[in-house]
């Protein structure tokens, strides 16, 4: 949502799903709202880094334009 610059107003959770290629390699699907809103700054794509631990876990996303 940061990287769509809005933060948690203007587009819902649902709209953003993480998903995994056929090498197991997360990408980043946006849909509805999240979608249009990429498309509206020029967001070329997204691509995120997922790592966890037992306790803890932590997803870092870069947007490229």
């Amino acid at each position: 949502m940061k990287a769509l610059g809005v933060g948690t107003w203007g587009v819902g959770w649902r709209e953003i799903e993480v998903l995994s290629d056929s090498k197991g390699r997360p990408l980043v699907c946006l849909e509805g709202r999240a979608r249009d809103r990429a498309e509206e700054i020029g967001l070329g794509g997204l691509d995120i880094s997922l790592s966890h631990s037992r306790d803890y876990a932590i997803a870092s996303v870069v947007g490229e334009i």
